[in-house]
């Protein structure tokens, strides 16, 4: 239990607030950042300067035990303060750059129970020493596109290096690019972004963790600046030649939209050239998802009819 932890309020969820001591200690290993967990309690405001009395506890997001914890303080009253100013702490090359390379290369067996804490060197450990915090991305470049749960990875600053022809970033064996940051969603969210494109001015987040990585939850919806990729379309095969691909047709059921079936032979025809040999995979049987695992029904000539129709 703790009592009167001073900080400023940095941003608010539906259930709780980010808080930041407005007198950081010093220590670059420390975090200056803190969840307060209200549930569905009151709620101070963005800005506000308070002290907080509760419960400290580590929560596992979950409760799976592959996730890393956030400390957090349960169970909270606050006592307000009047008002303060919390300036973000940047990441990039005029602030606190992140490991380029390394991940981890000191822990042996459970990364908690590790006694080596260097967030200069690995990126587990400069993602966690920030948790909490209110950050600002500088110059933030998408090197993935923003996926179905609204999550988008980018790096700052031009530091991830190299990078695909395409400006993603490339994992080799030596290499697993902890300064790429996931971008989420809970208090605005991003932009729908495409790999290459840019962010307008600095992007500005909260530390998190969920579903097994670090998340940077954006405080205000950044724009984005278009890069104008478009989807790449393959040489066409000489006469002498055999060509073949490789498609994933998304789950692909007799219940689909005439659209998915259209996009789908487009993307085959147009940007594919027509192989002579394609290998397909995800397509669902005539049943679709609904039949799921007791279902009797595995044919799939339904499905296979009416994409080829699209094809033809």
């Amino acid at each position: 239990t703790v009592t009167g932890v001073p900080g400023v309020v940095t941003a608010v969820r539906s259930n709780g607030v980010y808080l930041q001591d407005s007198q950081p200690d010093g220590d670059r290993r420390t975090s200056e950042g803190i969840f307060v967990f209200t549930a569905g309690g009151p709620r101070p405001v963005v800005g506000t300067a308070v002290q907080v009395s509760g419960l400290v506890e580590e929560f596992r997001p979950g409760g799976d035990p592959v996730n890393l914890t956030i400390t957090e303080i349960s169970r909270p009253t606050f006592t307000p303060a009047g008002t303060g100013t919390i300036a973000p702490t940047v990441i990039g090359k005029k602030g606190l750059r992140p490991p380029l390379r390394i991940i981890d290369n000191d822990s042996r067996g459970d990364v908690e129970l590790n006694p080596i804490f260097d967030p200069w060197q690995d990126g587990i450990d400069f993602y966690e020493s920030l948790e909490g915090m209110w950050v600002e991305i500088s110059r933030a470049v998408a090197v993935g596109p923003t996926n179905s749960f609204d999550e988008l990875p980018v790096v700052s600053d031009g530091l991830a290096r190299p990078r695909s022809e395409r400006d993603g970033v490339i994992v080799r064996p030596n290499d697993f690019n902890p300064e790429r940051f996931i971008l989420d969603d809970g208090i605005a969210e991003p932009p729908n972004a495409n790999v290459g494109d840019g962010l307008a001015g600095p992007v500005r987040a909260v530390v998190d963790y969920s579903f097994g990585n670090f998340k940077y939850l954006v405080t205000s919806p950044p724009a984005r600046i278009d890069n104008g990729l478009e989807p790449e379309v393959t040489k066409a095969p000489k006469r002498d030649q055999l060509a073949t691909g490789s498609m994933n047709v998304e789950n692909l059921s007799p219940n689909d939209t005439n659209a998915k079936f259209e996009r789908l032979a487009r993307i085959l025809v147009e940007n594919m050239r027509s192989p002579d040999i394609v290998a397909i995979e995800e397509v669902q049987d005539n049943d679709g998802v609904t039949g799921g695992e007791a279902s009797p029904v595995v044919d799939a000539n339904l499905t296979w009819e009416r994409f080829i129709a699209a094809i033809a």
